[in-house]
């Protein structure tokens, strides 16, 4: 068998069909490929596949799955320790280098761009809460319910009243505050997509999501 790991437009090539797959798990394919032969921890996988990210546990599971099943199950063996790449004469892995340093002038522009513009709408949407230790919120209209043992916030009554279907113990105008075991939810929706931020003392935690149970899910599961 042979694989071709093509950094640049994420995907693999297995016997000259390509298939896309997410960065998480190239990532995770080239971290294997780097240390083939030796036992790679679910911890070394998952800080890999999503560098400065706070994952549930079941990411590196799923994504070391789905490189299964467009593979083999017989290249990624699982011992108790976490993964392996097997070390087969049968299984040979070409890993295509990353052509960052030799893009144009004119797509450096448009990463910049792109990038500068990511980071507006990131500052708009989270830097509230993410410095939250820095300034607190005195001015702006708040609303939250204290449910499942946690508190949840949102600026909109009605995103609360959609979420718990219980009007009457939301309360207004109140400073965020964490909650039991130092964690509380904020809510919000964006056009037609709702945005759950599980805020502790150690990271952020988000989803984005159209599907409102999906949205209602997450905020009874402990993502936190």
């Amino acid at each position: 068998m042979n694989i071709i790991i093509d950094e640049n437009k994420r995907s693999l090539v297995i016997n000259e069909m390509t298939h896309k797959v997410a960065k998480a798990e190239i990532s995770l394919l080239v971290f294997l490929y780097e240390n083939q032969g030796h036992i790679c921890s679910r911890e070394q996988l998952a800080s890999n596949g999503w560098p400065d990210r706070v994952v549930s546990s079941n990411s590196v599971p799923v994504a070391i799955g789905n490189l299964r099943k467009i593979s083999a199950r017989e290249l990624i063996t699982t011992v108790d320790e976490g993964y392996i790449l097997n070390n087969s004469s049968s299984v040979t892995i070409k890993k295509i280098p990353s052509d960052s340093h030799t893009e144009s002038p004119q797509k450096k522009g448009m990463l910049f761009k792109y990038l500068l513009l990511t980071i507006i709408l990131i500052a708009i949407m989270v830097m509230p809460l993410g410095f939250y230790h820095w300034y607190k919120i005195n001015d702006s209209r708040l609303y939250y319910i204290k449910a499942h043992n946690t508190l949840y916030y949102s600026n909109t009554k009605q995103l609360l009243v959609t979420f718990f279907d219980n009007e009457e113990q939301i309360i207004e105008r109140k400073q965020l505050e964490y909650g039991v075991n130092n964690t509380f939810y904020v809510i919000n929706k964006y056009s037609k997509v709702y945005i759950i931020d599980c805020i502790n003392q150690y990271a952020v935690n988000s989803i984005s999501t159209s599907n409102l149970y999906k949205a209602k899910s997450f905020t009874k599961r402990g993502e936190c």
